[in-house]
């Protein structure tokens, strides 16, 4: 490992996606002053690598509507041109459907929604389509669903191996196993960043850290309203009858949801008695209240065997959406020059492209001018601007 530099023009705490993707996106114009500190012995070793790697513009906000389009499209067409030509963007689709009358309408909501955006993949589906999709899928109570083809999934170590090399190539400097003990603001634009490998002064920071995000700004004395909370994730041994490029799919009346994976299944569902915590251990005690679920949803799961399961964080905010922007400066507290990205709630691998783009933007130009984010802003929660999203699972 190379010898802490004492100053950078950018300092990112965070070597996850939104960490890697931002210096990319400023790497590649021709900003390469940037040193990224990992906490973790590898890059994207919290919710990034432990992701389910959904891609999907089936949203039921605006703003995160408009992160989906941005971002799709770069991984179907830019990512692996551009930055690992490994990368496969894997278009499978993305199927949500109803069990009942007050779910079928939340799906035409979401659906205008969606058109109005410009989502023009996305449409609505009878049973007997979703029969066609899912062969054995027990459609008995399903009165429909919205799918879309463009839609899909990734796998997150292709992202990370990709961001990593292009990012040596362009000479960013990239410490793991680097702990941030704190920022002192000395002036607008003047910081030091304290680690226990030395301190580094700097411009600017961006703080992506994730659901450790919270805990940090404390640090710095910045309220941000972001917890940790574990998503435990479970795989099924081969099932040589299930379709092998079935869509992402999602029984939004439970919850639960899963997609094909190794020749099985990957599949989840969210605890909501769970509290919020850094355990990343898998919940094996969860199983009992998905099984029976699934179970309903395709009968012929009764057989399978579940042979591996992990856990990652979601950096869940109030209302399920992001923070993007800059940290307001204070007299007494911290200057201009800090900015953040964090709180995706589950989404930041999919969000990552939208994001980064606008983060490079803050950074380098101190206002974007690809997307517009400022709904995102942290000020939003004392405004009570809230972005609530309803598609979190």
């Amino acid at each position: 490992m190379s010898k802490l530099p004492s100053n950078a023009r950018i300092v990112i705490v965070g070597g996850g996606v939104m960490g890697l993707f931002t210096a990319w996106e400023c790497a590649t114009r021709g900003e390469t002053d940037i040193v990224i500190l990992e906490q973790r012995k590898f890059l994207g070793a919290g919710a990034t690598q432990k992701s389910a790697g959904g891609v999907r513009a089936q949203f039921t906000t605006a703003p995160n509507v408009m992160l989906s389009k941005y971002s799709q499209d770069f991984y179907r067409r830019r990512f692996a041109p551009e930055i690992n030509p490994d990368f496969q963007y894997l278009e499978y689709g993305y199927l949500f459907f109803a069990r009942s009358e007050e779910k079928l309408k939340a799906l035409d909501n979401s659906l205008a929604l969606q058109k109005k955006q410009g989502v023009d993949a996305v449409r609505r589906i009878s049973p007997s389509e979703i029969r066609e999709i899912l062969p054995d899928l027990n459609i008995s109570d399903v009165l429909g669903g919205n799918f879309s083809p463009e839609d899909g999934f990734v796998d997150p170590g292709d992202i990370v191996n990709g961001l990593d090399t292009s990012l040596r190539k362009f000479g960013v400097d990239i410490f793991t196993d680097c702990e941030v003990a704190g920022i002192d603001s000395i002036s607008d634009f003047n910081f030091v960043v304290k680690t226990e490998l030395g301190n580094i002064s700097a411009e600017k920071i961006l703080v992506a850290t994730g659901s450790w995000s919270g805990e940090f700004m404390r640090k710095c004395g910045v309220k941000v309203p972001v917890d940790p909370y574990r998503r435990s994730l479970y795989i099924s041994g081969p099932l040589p009858w299930f379709p092998k490029k079935s869509p992402f799919t999602f029984d939004i009346c439970t919850g639960t949801h899963f997609r094909p994976e190794s020749g099985g299944i990957l599949f989840l569902k969210i605890n909501p008695n769970e509290g919020p915590s850094h355990n990343e251990e898998p919940d094996w005690d969860w199983l009992e209240h998905i099984v029976p679920d699934l179970i309903h949803i395709m009968p012929r799961l009764e057989d399978a065997e579940i042979i591996d399961a992990w856990a990652g964080p979601y950096a869940m905010t109030p209302d399920h959406s992001p923070i993007l922007g800059e940290i307001p400066a204070s007299p007494s507290g911290v200057k201009k020059g800090i900015y953040i990205v964090t709180g995706f709630s589950g989404h930041g691998l999919m969000h990552a492209p939208a994001s980064a783009c606008a983060m490079s933007e803050y950074l380098l130009d101190l206002k974007t001018s690809t997307l517009d984010v400022s709904a995102y802003s942290l000020e939003r929660y004392e405004k009570g601007e809230l972005i609530e999203e309803a598609a979190v699972f």
